[in-house]
């Protein structure tokens, strides 16, 4: 049995889980079919749409991820801890350059700005210091 503060984490993890499914397999569907009409959009990327696809197609990875803790919250919690170190990398690494550039795209800061927020999210979402809990919970229901 869940403690009250934990199955109140569980019932947001499912929205979380939910939001990001749907956003995730969006953006990547569009990202690795249309890869030039997605960044084209933003302002961002060149004429070879391939490590564009490629990324689009680690996006709907998220997405599918997303998609199967909706239904088990607890047994993929990886997927927060891989987008806590994955956006703050993406957010760490970019924003230096954008910094230095003299234009920097809209799309670009939008993009960082995403980013950085769903990195905070699944920071905040993260059951910290309940891994008793969490391993009982997942054992109990059989996962």
């Amino acid at each position: 049995m869940l403690s009250p503060t934990l199955a109140a984490r569980v019932r947001k993890l499912r929205r979380y889980y939910a939001l990001s499914a749907v956003t995730s397999l969006a953006l990547g569907l569009w990202t690795l079919i249309w890869p030039a009409s997605f960044w084209g959009a933003i302002g961002v990327g060149g004429p070879d749409p391939i490590v564009q696809a490629i990324y689009g197609a680690a996006i709907i990875g998220e997405g599918v991820i997303s998609g199967l803790g909706l239904r088990q919250p607890l047994r993929y919690l990886v997927i927060l801890q891989y987008m806590m170190a994955y956006k703050a990398v993406v957010v760490l690494g970019l924003v230096p350059r954008l910094l230095l550039m003299p234009r920097a795209p809209l799309g670009a800061w939008i993009v960082v700005a995403c980013w950085a927020f769903a990195g905070v999210q699944c920071a905040l979402l993260f059951p910290w210091g309940r891994w008793r809990e969490v391993a009982e919970a997942i054992r109990d229901e059989g996962l």
